[in-house]
C-alpha cells in the first residue's frame, strides 16, 4: 500500500524516475478513475443532452476531477521521460505538433471540406511520426541503467530495498 501511495504522490510532484511497470500501474489507475466517474459523466450527458460538463455541481466536480487526473497522468509521463534521461520539454516535441494541428483544425470554419481534408492528410504525415516516436520512448524503451540527473534507477532501487528489509 505504501508503494501505491508513493506512486501517486510522486506522480503529482512529477519528480524522479518511473519504470515501465510504474507507468502501466499509473495508466491502470487512470482508467479506474474513468470507470469510477462514468456514472457522473453519464448523468451529465443524459441531463443536458451533451457530453460537455455544465456549471452544475456534478459538472464542476467532473471538471475538477479531470484536472487532478490530468495532472497525475502528466506527472507519470514526465517521470517516465526522466527514466529515459529526457526532460519534460520532450513532451512538446512528441505531442506539440499534433496539438498545433488540432488547434488549426478547430479554427477552420464549417463548409471548408477541401481544407479540412488537406489538414487531416497533413496531420497524419507531419505530427504522426513524432507521436509514434514519443509512444515508443514512453511505453516501450527501457530506462537508462544506473543513476541519471533525475534520480536513481527505479529497477535497481527495488532489489536494494528488499535486501535491506531482509
Amino acid at each position: 500500500m505504501d508503494k501505491l501511495r508513493s506512486l501517486i504522490v510522486d506522480n503529482f510532484h512529477g519528480r524522479g524516475r518511473l519504470s515501465r511497470k510504474g507507468l502501466g500501474l499509473s495508466l491502470g489507475l487512470f482508467y479506474l478513475f474513468g470507470l469510477v466517474t462514468l456514472p457522473l459523466q453519464l448523468s451529465i450527458a443524459l441531463r443536458t443532452g451533451r457530453s460537455v460538463p455544465d456549471l452544475s455541481v456534478a459538472g464542476v466536480l467532473l471538471v475538477l476531477a479531470t484536472v487532478v487526473v490530468g495532472w497525475f497522468i502528466l506527472g507519470a509521463v514526465m517521470r517516465r521521460l526522466h527514466d529515459r534521461g529526457k526532460g519534460a520539454a520532450w513532451l512538446l516535441v512528441f505531442f506539440g505538433p499534433m496539438a498545433v494541428f488540432s488547434a488549426v483544425g478547430d479554427a477552420i470554419p464549417q463548409g471548408q471540406e477541401p481544407l479540412t481534408t488537406l489538414l487531416i492528410v497533413a496531420g497524419l504525415f507531419l505530427p504522426g511520426p513524432f507521436m509514434i516516436w514519443g509512444g515508443i520512448e514512453i511505453l516501450a524503451v527501457r530506462g537508462q541503467p544506473g543513476d541519471n540527473r533525475f534520480g536513481p534507477d527505479p529497477l535497481a532501487a527495488a532489489p536494494v530495498a528488499q535486501e535491506a528489509a531482509a
